[in-house]
Formats: structure tokens, sequence, C-alpha cells
């Protein structure tokens, strides 16, 4: 029978014995190891094992770390270059040999690494301090060197990054502290996180062993670049890095800064036949370091960071504490809306549109308001965009047309009906679903469909897109569109043409008009007109504007003049 060849012995063997052999091995290479290979292999198998158990378990286990130390000294496997070999490849390689999947392993891995190579330099000392006296004064120099020398790499290998060798995270937030603390009078500081632009991309073509060769050269020549500026720089971990200048006088010594480290990535990386251009975007941060705290200073530079990725066209952001406010407001109404619409607080308020002929109210803008405990009243321009990013548009719209159909039932009386006014924004009227969202609400309020008009931006209705289908089914059901707003934007006439015979009822003039020359109005007036549609003006504040649109031959209009939004109850009255 023949026998098994050795690489399908090799691929049969165990992780930790294959991890172990590798350890081995390494050990082999680097240091003088008294023993045989068959001995050390099982050794350093059972300290696999242990480590990843302390990585796996329920609870972290930094005592196995220092376990797996003292016994690497006690199997006199004690020399410098052992314990860099072993913290190098336990950190690189173990939770992915020995297939540890827990999400704390990475986190886990730092503690661990630092019990094991403490025990190791205690196990060290201990062996150096009881030496017999007639050991050489040499050889008891070289074990308290070596001691020195695994108690710097120690250090080392836990505030640097492994693959490019700058400082990690860690080593930078002390080095931000010390800065901090020990400027002598209020000073300035400057800041720059560089995202590596595409590296994900460059990874999944280049593979995991390029990647790192990339991180390894972007390490070098931002090292480089230190060396020459003078700067302060760290590996966050990924394709993150951090560039530091103290004593800025400006955002412009911080804009030179990214400037430097562009120009210092730009020249190609030819890890093979094709060179790869390299590029970066930025978060800039510049401000005094009075009342700073490095985890402040980082978090404020990333968030920048953030803002640069999500613009396609800048390469860098810098830091304002006005945005900054203005998206912690978003992050916190996105929070709370949902609640808010258990609660109520977000409601319907109604503002009258009057036909000009006669003064008679004949339809009622329903505007949607949001009374938040702590901000205030919300803008529907506020908090309908937060509402579709959290997927909250159709309970809303669904919520909004029962509450505003009801009472727009209860607004009718004989011969005089009343149309009801409902904002869609455009990414409600592309939604499919809207239209069978309508039908159940107009089913279950018992608001006849005709007297139901939903407002719309210009571009909802006049660009080709595929809310054009829902448009023509929520037309099909008998509701109506207005153009809200209109004159404000650029226009498609032929496609308002177009739309205008099936669903547009309403071209509502933009309140900005009203100071335009009489021509302007004419012309728009006409248009609607000539379409077929009503005109209505918006924004009629004085008896003097009232009288102005009606001359222009204006159908309806709306504003203050005419009554401002108000709750239900009180327009109740207007209906009498």
């Amino acid at each position: 029978m023949r026998e098994p060849s050795a690489r399908t012995s090799a691929e049969q063997e165990p992780p930790a014995r294959a991890f172990a052999r590798a350890w081995a091995h390494n050990l082999h290479e680097v240091c003088f190891v008294p023993r045989r290979l068959s001995r050390t292999i099982p050794l350093l198998e059972d300290l696999s094992l242990q480590l990843a158990a302390a990585l796996g378990g329920d609870r972290p286990d930094p005592a196995a770390g220092h376990r797996a130390g003292t016994a690497m000294v006690e199997a006199q496997l004690w020399s410098p270059a052992a314990l860099r070999v072993s913290v190098e490849l336990i950190h690189g390689r173990l939770r992915d040999d020995l297939g540890v999947g827990h999400p704390d392993a990475a986190a886990r891995t730092g503690p661990l690494l630092g019990a094991f190579t403490e025990a190791f330099t205690e196990a060290v000392r201990a062996i150096a301090l009881t030496e017999t006296d007639d050991v050489r004064r040499h050889e008891r120099a070289q074990a308290h060197r070596a001691v020195r020398r695994a108690e710097h790499e120690r250090q080392h290998a836990l505030l640097h990054d492994q693959i490019s060798g700058l400082p990690n995270r860690h080593a930078l937030l002390e080095h931000l502290g010390a800065l901090l603390a020990a400027a002598p009078r209020p000073g300035r500081l400057g800041v720059c996180v560089l995202n590596l632009v595409q590296f994900a991309e460059l990874t999944d073509a280049l593979g995991m062993e390029q990647g790192d060769a990339l991180l390894r050269e972007v390490g070098l020549r931002i090292r480089d670049l230190t060396v020459a500026e003078g700067l302060y720089a760290a590996h966050l971990g990924g394709d993150e890095f951090v560039l530091v200048r103290p004593d800025t006088r400006g955002i412009d010594d911080v804009i030179k800064m990214f400037g430097l480290a562009r120009e210092a990535l730009a020249y190609p990386w030819r890890p093979a036949t094709h060179p790869i251009q390299l590029d970066a975007k930025a978060g800039l941060l510049e401000r005094r370091t009075a009342g700073a705290s490095p985890g402040e200073v980082l978090r404020t530079a990333k968030m920048a960071l953030t803002w640069a990725k999500g613009d396609p066209v800048t390469s860098y952001a810098v830091f304002e504490q006005r945005r900054h406010d203005a998206d912690q407001r978003r992050h916190a109404l996105s929070r709370d809306l949902p609640a808010a619409l258990d609660r109520g607080e977000v409601h319907l308020a109604y503002q009258p549109i009057v036909r000009l002929g006669d003064r008679r109210v004949v339809a009622v803008e329903a505007l949607a308001r949001w009374d938040h405990p702590e901000h205030g009243t919300v803008g529907p321009a506020e908090f309908i965009p937060l509402a579709e990013r959290i997927g909250l548009l159709n309970r809303m719209i669904d919520s909004q047309l029962r509450a505003a159909a009801s009472h727009a039932r209860s607004w009718q009386r004989p011969g005089r009906p009343v149309r009801l006014h409902l904002n869609l924004s455009t990414a409600q009227l592309s939604d499919p679903a809207l239209p069978a969202i309508i039908g159940a609400a107009l089913d279950a309020t018992g608001l006849p469909p005709g007297l139901l008009t939903f407002e719309v931006t210009e571009q909802a209705v006049t660009d080709p897109q595929p809310g054009t289908a829902t448009l023509a089914a929520v037309a099909a059901l008998g509701a109506g569109f207005a153009v809200d707003d209109f004159g404000a934007g650029y226009s498609n006439f032929a496609r308002l043409h177009e739309v205008s015979r099936a669903a547009v009822t309403t071209l509502k003039i933009d309140r900005s008009l009203l100071a335009s020359p009489d021509v302007m109005l004419s012309t728009l007036v006409d248009l609607a007109h000539g379409l077929g549609l009503e005109a209505v003006a918006e924004g009629v504040e004085t008896q003097e504007q009232a009288t102005r649109v009606q001359t222009l031959d204006c159908d309806a209009a709306q504003g203050h003049f005419f009554g401002p939004p108000m709750p239900p109850e009180p327009l109740r009255g207007l209906f009498a």
C-alpha cells in the first residue's frame, strides 16, 4: 500500500500542531533552542491551545499569557529574539490559524500579549537574580541587558502597529495627552486623519499579503515625511493614518500638511508589473490646545474625515463646530422621531386656500409639525428627510392622511366641497406602495378621492423617473396633484403639459414671485390656464398682494392674510 504523502499528512495535522510547528521553526531560525524540535513542538502546541482558549472563552484570561511567558523561560527559550518572534506570531496568526471567532478576540490580544511579555521578563529577571555567585560578571550583565531589551520590545509591540511599524492609536492618544498637558501657554494644534482611497478594492484585487505590503509602504513614506517635516504620525489601523503638528498658526498649516502627505503618496507603488497610484482623503482639525482632550481631538478630526468621504468632489474637509452641531441635531431628531410618532408629537396644522372671486375657503393645506420637547417646533423640511432615511415615510403618510382626511370629511357642507391638500416628498412619490396606502386611508375615512390633492415639487412631476408610474396610479384613484412652489426652479414645460392631462390639476405660484413684475406673474397664470389648470398664489400677506393677484386673474390664494396654519377646531368655523 502507498504511504500517504508528506503534504497529505500536513493537511490532516491539527491546527494547533501546525501553528506550534511554525512557531518552533521560527524559534530555531533566530535563536539557540536547547532541545530537539520534536520536544519543542508539543510544548508550543500546549501553549497555543491555552492562548487560543483565553482569546475565545466566555471571559478574557490574561493569566494564560502569564503562564505561557513563564513556560517559555522555563524551557530555556528566553532570548530577546525568541520573545520578538513569539509576540509577532501570536499577534499575527494565532486567531486565524486556530479559528478563534470570538468578537472580542482582537481586543483581548493586546492584554494577553502584555501578560505574556511581562511574565517572560519577570522569569528572565528571576533567573538573573538567582544565578550563583560564580556566574561570570559579563553573563549577569548580558541577562540584565536581555531583560531591558525584552521590556523595550514589549513596549514597542504594545504601542506600535505590527504591519506599518508606526505608533498605534494608544500611542497617539498618549502623545496627544502629553502634547496638550505640556503646553506652557495656550497654543494651537493641527491634526490630519488620512484615509487611503479605494484601499478595500485594492486589497480585494491584490490579496491580503499585498494589502499588508501596501500598508508597510505607506508607513515608510509617512515615516520619512515625519522625519523631514517634524511631524508625529500614527496608524489607527486598516487604511487610516494620522499626522499631528503642534504650534500651528491656522488651518492653512494643516492643509499644507495634508498636501505634503498626498505628495508622499503620489508616486506609484510597484508591487508587480502594474504600478498602483495612491491617494488619500482627509479630515482636518485646527484648534486651541486649551480645554482639549486627546479623545475629543481625535474624534472631531475623524468626524471631518467622514464628511470628506461623503463628498465625491473634495479631497478634504475641515471640522466646523456649526456643522457638527447640525449633525448632532439630526442624530437626536432621528433617534426621537419613532417615539414622537407614537406619542402624537407630530401633528397637522391647516391653512386655508381662498377663492379670490368670493373669498370663500375652497381648500385647506395640511402642514405637518413636530413639537419636540427639547428642540421646540420642527418643520417638515427638516424631519421628512430624516423619516425617509430611517424608513418611516410610509407610516407617516398613512397616519397623516387618515387624520387629515377625517377632518376634511367633517368640514364638508352640501354644495360647498372643500378640497384637502397634503404634501408628498419625491421619495414618497417614488414608492410603489403609496397607491395602496392612499386607497386604504380613503376607504377607512370615507373621504371622496376627488377631494384629495397632493402637493409635489416641479421636479417630481416634470422629470421622467420611476415615480411617474406611482403618480399615474394615484391619479387613477381619483386624487389630483398640485405643483408646489411653481416658478422657483427650472420646469420642463413639455413634460408638465404631458402629466397635466392625467394628474396635475393646480399650479401653486411660489411666494418669491410676488415681488416680480406683473408680466411675469401674468405669464405664469396664463400658462396654468392654458394647460387647463387652476392658478393659486402662495404667500399672500397683505390686502395689496391679494388685490394684485386677483387682478392678474389668479383663481385662488393662500397666505397669512387669509389665515395662518391652525388646528382643526378653529378652522371649522370657516365652513359654517
